[in-house]
């Protein structure tokens, strides 16, 4: 004999009903919590953007006044930079109202200060470079002098030392130059008194070389 189906009970249905009650705030939970977390993302991103963005084209607007107008192109009247006066101008508008902040104006600002300050940071740190690498390169040898020549140095020799004028001796290296001289006389005198006491030799031309024997010819005629 076959049997009748089941009925379910009220507890059974109750049960089912609550499930798809759990099912549907838990759905709608995630909802509310996934447009919470869309909200959080897009805010902080129009807040990086703007504060990235403004520093941004501050550098791009400053790179291209320095390259066309020089070193000066960003200041105003050659003193403070622009972008410091347009980032504090953000700043203080942003500020303004009391209660109500625009935090777009703050980015903006916050964004034109920070182009300044990595600008002048970087040239900072450049400065700084450059000093230490001054500080620390080896000391300039100095090129060992030429070696004395003895002999004696016959004409006018210029000096440019603090006692003499340009291009002209001073008394001292006058004065020397003048013993020099008086020098230089004397021993050709005494040169031409030696060589009149001196013994004249006669050579025959036989002993000396065929090719050397011209030269000695006009020699002796000297």
């Amino acid at each position: 004999m076959a049997t009748a189906p089941a009925i379910p009970s009220a507890h059974a249905a109750g049960g089912k009903s609550n499930n798809k009650k759990n099912a549907d705030r838990i759905r709608e939970g995630a909802g509310r919590l996934s447009q919470a977390r869309m909200g959080q993302v897009s805010t902080a991103a129009i807040h990086v953007g703007e504060i990235a963005g403004s520093a941004l084209i501050g550098s791009a607007v400053a790179g291209y006044r320095e390259a066309t107008a020089g070193a000066d192109g960003m200041k105003i009247a050659g003193k403070v930079d622009a972008r410091i006066v347009a980032g504090l101008a953000g700043l203080i508008a942003g500020l303004w109202k009391a209660g109500a902040t625009n935090t777009h104006l703050l980015n903006v600002g916050t964004g034109l200060l920070t182009s300044w300050g990595t600008d002048y940071a970087r040239e900072q740190g450049s400065k700084m470079a450059a000093k230490m690498a001054t500080a620390s390169a080896p000391a300039p040898t100095q090129q060992a002098a030429a070696p004395a020549v003895p002999g004696i140095v016959v004409g006018r020799v210029h000096t440019h030392g603090k006692h003499a004028g340009e291009g002209e001796p001073s008394h001292r290296q006058e004065r020397r130059q003048g013993r020099i001289h008086e020098k230089i006389q004397r021993l050709t005198g005494r040169r031409a008194e030696l060589a009149d006491d001196a013994p004249q030799a006669h050579i025959p031309l036989s002993w000396i070389r065929p090719e050397y024997r011209d030269e000695a010819r006009s020699f002796m005629r000297g």
